[in-house]
């Protein structure tokens, strides 16, 4: 394993200056988030020369999905059917974090704070009980590990619930992280593993030669590459130079708020029809709900701040008196079925690996895998096709 590099000056590498054209590189990534991150990580750990463009700062919450992030990880606590490929890649990523977790703390010399502490759904009146019993059908029929429990067996377990909840139900394999470690800890990886990343460094067009890719024009001049994977989050249908992708950015609001004075905080994430609740090791308490799509707009909104606190304070009411620490917005891409996008597009040698919405740091890893089996010729753990981003059609018709 190599040794961590310094970065250089912002919007720089080492021998990299505006208008240079760059060593011609096997893979160039576009997106310095979870799936970004990830990506190069493995690609690099694979031998492939990888660098990685990210337009902000890694874990910056106003550029970056991965640090807006709640850091929640879970693939079976949610309140919403989703489509079955989207389903299988979020318990492949789950199954994967425990190990990838510990690897990138190996690599890193940081801890990340993954806890495998478990995940509660509450409902809170007849309709929302309904609504969650439906959602998690397709895990009876597939033999999850799903408990039922009363309310009083609820409380019970997590205290601060509140007693007026109608119904819950726990999921063992559920997780945590502390988003900012985790940023932090992948860009060491990244680098101690021989990944060139370069951070505030926009790119303004992908170089296409025909109908096969060659680079990109960025921040730092000219980049040769013969693979291009745009993993740029919600931003990532905005590249010119290359047909747009269907992705829409999906908006969530968000809260940190101190819960050290309170004994019975949470333990463990707490999930809600409109509203996920994340614990941290720090005794803060993470409140998040997507709103849905409302442009690129990450600024957040007082209205919706106060909505937020209240849906909070009805599943713990404890937090309607937590201090607030932090506010903030972010932008996720979703798909017009809902599902990522995963795969060489229509151009040769483009890829995509985004569009995995709100739960990206759940299925990150393994969207990471998924395409770096593909590129290397690795038998994927899941079928791809549902994934692959010629499945709108041709290049640049609307799919919505």
């Amino acid at each position: 394993m190599g040794t961590a590099r310094d970065p250089g000056p912002r919007g720089r590498h080492r021998g990299v200056g505006p208008g240079h054209v760059s060593s011609p590189v096997d893979v160039l990534i576009v997106g310095g988030g979870v799936v970004g991150l990830a990506t190069a990580l493995e690609l690099s750990r694979r031998g492939a020369g990888v660098t990685l463009l990210e337009r902000g700062r890694v874990g910056d919450r106003l550029t970056s999905g991965l640090g807006a992030a709640a850091g929640a990880v879970a693939a079976q606590a949610r309140t919403r059917a989703e489509p079955e490929a989207s389903r299988d890649l979020a318990l492949l990523g789950r199954h994967l974090w425990p190990a990838w977790a510990e690897g990138l703390e190996a690599a890193s010399g940081l801890s990340t704070e993954f806890e495998a502490a478990g995940g509660i759904a509450v409902a809170r009146s007849d309709p929302e009980e309904v609504a969650l019993d439906r959602a998690l059908d397709w895990q009876r029929a597939r033999r999850l590990p799903v408990e039922v429990l009363s309310p009083e067996e609820a409380v019970e377990r997590e205290p601060s619930l509140s007693p007026d909840l109608t119904a819950a139900f726990a999921f063992p394999l559920e997780g945590q992280v502390a988003a900012a470690r985790l940023a932090r800890a992948l860009l060491l990886a990244a680098r101690a593993a021989g990944v060139r990343l370069v951070e505030e460094c926009p790119v303004h067009a992908i170089r296409t030669a025909g109908s096969r890719v060659e680079g990109a024009e960025t921040g730092v001049g000219r980049i040769t590459a013969a693979t291009v994977v745009n993993c740029g989050g919600a931003f990532a249908s905005r590249l010119p130079g290359v047909p747009p992708l269907p992705l829409v950015p999906y908006r969530t609001e968000a809260v940190r708020l101190d819960a050290s004075a309170d004994a019975e905080r949470p333990s463990r994430i707490v999930v809600a029809p409109d509203v996920l609740l994340v614990p941290s090791r720090d005794a803060t308490l993470t409140a998040a709900s997507t709103v849905g799509s409302t442009g690129f707009d990450a600024r957040p909104a007082a209205a919706a701040l106060g909505a937020l606190l209240s849906r909070a304070a009805s599943v713990v009411p404890a937090a309607s008196v937590y201090p607030v620490m932090e506010i903030w917005a972010a932008v996720s891409p979703v798909t017009p079925d809902g599902v990522p996008l995963l795969g060489e597009t229509d151009v040769g040698g483009y890829w995509a690996a985004t569009g995995l919405g709100p739960w990206g740091l759940t299925s990150g890893p393994a969207a990471a895998v998924l395409v770096a089996d593909l590129l290397s010729g690795t038998l994927p753990a899941l079928p791809t096709e549902p994934f692959a981003p010629r499945r709108f059609g041709p290049a640049g018709e609307d799919p919505w």
